[in-house]
């Protein structure tokens, strides 16, 4: 109908009849009918074809009978017009698919890779091909004009209705703006939630990939793009870029860009959850082999979960406090020395050596069992533990050697090798090497590290000095074990994934920044003895007794959900078990919280009653927002109070 004729028959509908209205259509159609078909021909020549109105579906569905009877194989009609099939769009890229993200920096090679994954039988999308442009300022050089980002929306979804989105879908990390069209938003978020496999590329090599891509383009655009990031690149580096590139210096000017590219990419890399990134560091440039290895990586990941592998999780495999005390007790006298300043006496974090020039060496090691079934976040976890016993004396990491048991008759060598990658990882983020190390073929797998640091003497802080009066605060919320539990029970609800892992892997760095206030009379991390486990050490190690308050005490959200449905870790009764004669609870069942073994659990300090403001003050500058839960008295007949 042209816009008059379509009013017209409207008009009829609603004022006559529905059977007027089709009387009225016939008579403005008949004549035309020869001239739909030769213009369907044209369309669709194969004589396969999609009808469909703007809305309802009274006329594509007479149109499509026209076309039946006039010898077209394949007529489909959209029912409830063009604007449904939008909602249906929108609400495809909606449902849960099985997306895994192939990230890295720019020219790592990943389109390459994507396609021949696609040779290996694995579904893919490329969201660049359909756009016409590789996300920068340079991807639309060579390509043809970018649809509109509808157009670019429906041949997104045609290709997206090919696949079975219950398996697995491997797409390139992308900007929500692809140059001028955008990613649908449902698809966007699902990408954004989904793990980034990160192929790591040196930039030498990468460098030489966009050197072939790019050095057969047009010179003039390729001197506008690099105008287009200027800001960003700065004045001397724009000038240095176009200098190069009149030269035919395609080399330097890559890497000029890449300045600009690597640091905006890993903005983006760290809004993610690290528990989402999977680092793959690649060692050729065949784009094949690299292919062939993701899927191999792939298939390893959703078939392994670690935490099936170990009968503890985490500081929860620790021996309880009461057999250790046992195991602990000897007749054999060590030789005496001076110069160890804090031993196995106090059951403090690390031990303590001076070596007589006002510094001390710091001598800690902790390792365990699989907390978490990714490798990487458990290497992670593992190391960040073990460092974070040298900060919760006061100092600082040197250097770290791994300590990995592994039952390499169960799993392969390359799990492994993505949790040493989280280990070094950790170590990265603390600034030292893991330098080192040893392993054993073991029943069960096992990671952890033995870490030396050091310390100015009159820095050091230790879980023994505390004083009367003292205020308590708790650097990490509790509630760790609890969700591990929930996660190995399968309870854990996917919002609620992330928190535990994220926490964990969160080194307490923040100790060594504390050594330098001597307001801060005591300092200890809570680990897998509980929070009262580790207060009741610097209660009997400093000779007082301690009153908490157990609603000022961090917890994070929703773990009574999970205590309320039984996901408590077996290592929260050993504790009370160990100690709970020394403890006065409010209510029996605030032991599920207070015991709860922390894998990578904050730091306890004791704060001076007269610095609390200051010290408060500067955990917040630090990202931490910390309130007294307690303080400690003068000894009592109770060693902890719980109010």
């Amino acid at each position: 109908f042209s816009n008059d004729e379509r009013a017209h028959v409207g008009t009829v509908y609603k004022q006559q009849s529905k059977e007027a209205a089709i009387e009225l259509g016939y008579k403005y159609v008949t004549p035309k009918l020869k001239k739909y078909i030769e213009e369907s021909l044209l369309a669709a020549p194969d004589k396969r074809i999609i009808v469909h109105c703007w809305r309802g579906g009274m006329r594509s569905e007479a149109f499509g009978k026209h076309l039946d009877d006039n010898g077209f194989t394949d007529v489909r009609i959209i029912t409830g017009g063009y604007k449904a099939y939008r909602r249906k769009v929108l609400n495809d890229f909606a449902k849960p698919a099985k997306l895994k993200i192939l990230g890295g920096y720019t020219g790592s090679g990943k389109t390459h890779i994507l396609y021949e994954l696609e040779k290996l039988n694995q579904q893919i999308i490329d969201l660049e091909g359909l756009a016409n442009h590789k996300g920068s300022a340079f991807g639309g050089i060579g390509q043809n004009p970018q649809p509109t980002v509808e157009q670019f929306e429906n041949d997104l979804h045609k290709e997206w209705s090919k696949l079975d989105i219950s398996k697995t879908i491997w797409i390139e990390d992308e900007s929500y703006d692809i140059g001028k069209v955008k990613i649908p938003l449902p698809l966007f978020k699902q990408m954004r939630d989904a793990i980034v496999f990160f192929v790591d590329l040196p930039k030498e090599e990468r460098t030489k990939l966009l050197v072939e891509d790019y050095s057969i383009c047009n010179k003039e655009k390729l001197a506008l793009a690099v105008q287009r990031i200027g800001k960003r690149l700065g004045g001397l580096n724009v000038k240095n870029a176009l200098n190069n590139l009149e030269e035919n210096n395609f080399y330097e000017v890559a890497l000029i860009a890449l300045q600009h590219y690597d640091k905006a990419y890993l903005k983006g890399l760290n809004k993610r959850p690290s528990t989402k990134i999977i680092r793959h560091t690649l060692t050729t440039l065949d784009h094949q082999s690299n292919a062939l290895e993701m899927k191999n990586l792939s298939e390893i990941i959703d078939n392994i979960k670690l935490t099936q592998y170990s009968h503890g999780a985490g500081c929860g495999c620790k021996i309880s406090p009461e057999i250790l005390t046992s195991i602990l007790k000897t007749n054999i006298e060590t030789p005496k020395d001076s110069r160890l300043l804090v031993g196995n006496d106090t059951r403090d974090d690390a031990a303590v050596y001076d070596m007589g020039n006002g510094i001390g060496i710091i001598s800690t090691t902790d390792f365990f069992m699989p907390i978490v079934d990714d490798p990487f976040t458990f290497g992670r976890i593992a190391a960040a533990n073990a460092i974070s016993d040298v900060y919760a004396m006061g100092g600082a990491p040197i250097m770290a050697i791994a300590i990995l048991g592994w039952p390499i008759k169960k799993l392969a060598p390359e799990i492994a090798q993505k949790v040493l990658e989280g280990g070094k990882h950790a170590c990265k983020e603390a600034g030292i090497a893991l330098a080192g190390g040893h392993s054993i073929d073991s029943p069960e797998p096992i990671f952890g590290l033995a870490v030396t640091g050091q310390v100015k003497l009159e820095k050091l802080k230790r879980n023994d000095t505390a004083t009367a009066n003292c205020k308590l605060y708790l650097t990490k919320p509790l509630g760790v074990g609890v969700f591990t539990t929930a996660q190995k029970q399968g309870k854990l609800l996917p919002e609620h994934s992330h928190i535990a892992p994220e926490s964990m892997s969160k080194l307490n760095n923040i100790g060594e920044k504390l050594a330098e206030f001597e307001s801060v009379k005591s300092m200890t991390d809570v680990t897998g003895f509980g929070l009262l486990g580790h207060l009741s050490e610097m209660c009997e190690g400093s000779n007082l007794s301690a009153e908490i308050n157990l609603d000022a005490i961090p917890v994070f959200n929703d773990v009574e959900k999970y205590i309320e449905q039984g996901c408590m870790p077996g290592g929260t009764f050993t504790n009370w078990k160990s100690y709970g004669h020394n403890v006065q609870l409010k209510n029996d069942d605030d032991k599920h919280i207070l015991c709860d073994p922390q894998t990578s659990g904050g730091l306890l300090i004791a704060v001076d009653e007269n610095a609390t403001d200051e010290i408060e003050a500067f955990l917040k500058n630090n990202q931490i927002d910390a309130k007294p839960f307690g303080y400690l008295h003068e000894r009592g007949d109770v060693l902890i109070k719980v109010v």
